[in-house]
């Protein structure tokens, strides 16, 4: 079955109700409000999983039971959510000014394009930092755009060329505002993450207005897959990302038959039928919460897509192999011998100061994989 072994994120049972807020889930609420220490408790949890915005909306509704001073306390980090909105919308969109000024064809990825187009509110699905697609051939222009209007680049390339054809992309930290805008070629790195054409990322979209301009982002089904993808190869230990997956699988503009069909062309069924039963599990969702459940209990996973999304994945057992894997999973792309011979420059002579040495990377590996070796 489509299962993560010792996949969890030992939620509280009262951070799970409010990750699963809204949806049709056998989680129950707490009987009577929390007391103090407790209450205080799933506060701070709800800020770590970044389900403030849900906790706001379960005691605006009435579903979570709360004092009177428990309320007053929501009705505070609401506001205080609101200026989060506000700030990040002020610093993050001269950013996408100087690329549209630059004629950089972007695409907001997560944040807040799922936050206004896959939320019934917003306000419940709070984010911190801004994720860009950006078209293989402009990315490299993309980050000196950026570097040019004070940022600096933090990953630079192991080799040239890479973040246009091999690597996901680049990241670019922005001055002294703290801020870093991340340039994706593809969604994720990793096994799984190369086998996605980068082109056909871009066949289809949908508009929401940020900053009050309009803004474009993934099509509904592309948007799934990432959230997949972010849950899962990313290894994020985050609850937000597990309601990321529930709340836009159980959109009814869904088009589940198009999704299991690009799934299956981009070879990333094992990492949606994962993620569904993950999140289903996790926020103990209904077996009728979304048309996927039933598809993604009975889904077998691939040996060697199991291997690689534990190979992928920074929560389960085995790591260091992602360079193998790549090099394997290369064979899809376009052009896989310039790529793959791209990822052995990057990996046998890279430029100074960029990647891992092989040497290194193999003794690390030896020390993961030694008897008695910590997972």
């Amino acid at each position: 079955m489509a299962d993560a072994p010792r996949w969890d994120h030992q939620l509280s049972s009262a951070a799970r109700f409010v990750a699963a807020h809204g949806l049709p889930t056998r989680v129950t609420p707490p009987a009577r409000p929390l007391d103090e220490r407790a209450w205080s408790e799933l506060v701070s949890e709800c800020d770590a999983h970044r389900l403030t915005g849900l906790l706001v909306a379960a005691v605006a509704a009435d579903a979570l039971p709360v004092t009177t001073e428990q309320r007053a306390q929501a009705a505070r980090l609401e506001a205080d959510l609101t200026r989060q909105r506000i700030v990040y919308e002020r610093r993050f969109a001269p950013i996408l000014g100087v690329l549209d000024r630059a004629d950089i064809d972007v695409r907001v990825l997560k944040g807040t394009a799922v936050a206004a187009l896959d939320f019934p509110d917003a306000q419940m699905r709070p984010t911190g930092d801004l994720d860009l697609l950006v078209r293989p051939e402009q990315i490299a222009r993309a980050s000196d755009v950026l570097v040019a209007a004070g940022g600096m680049r933090i990953d630079p390339d192991p080799t040239p060329g890479w973040c246009g054809l091999v690597g996901r992309g680049a990241t670019v930290a922005i001055g002294e505002m703290n801020l870093e805008v991340d340039l994706h070629r593809i969604l994720v790195w990793g096994p799984l993450g190369v086998r996605v054409p980068d082109r056909e990322l871009w066949d289809t979209d949908r508009a929401y207005t940020f900053a009050e301009a309009e803004r474009r982002t993934l099509g509904r089904e592309e948007t799934l897959l990432h959230a997949c993808s972010h849950l899962l190869v990313l290894g994020v230990v985050r609850a937000r990302e597990l309601r990321d997956v529930a709340q836009i699988a159980a959109a009814p503009a869904l088009d589940a038959d198009r999704l299991l069909a690009l799934a299956r062309r981009w070879g990333q069924e094992s990492i949606l039928a994962t993620a569904v039963v993950f999140a289903h599990r996790e926020l103990g969702l209904a077996p009728d919460a979304d048309p996927l459940g039933a598809w993604a209990a009975t889904y077998r996973v691939p040996a060697l897509d199991r291997l690689w999304l534990r190979t992928d994945s920074t929560v389960d057992a085995v790591h260091g192999l992602e360079q193998l894997g790549v090099f394997w999973e290369l064979r899809h792309v376009d052009r896989p011998w310039a790529s793959r011979a791209m990822l052995l420059r990057a990996n046998f002579a890279p430029l100074p100061g960029t990647y891992e040495r092989p040497a290194e990377r193999l003794r690390r590996l030896g020390r993961r994989l030694a008897p008695g070796a910590q997972p």
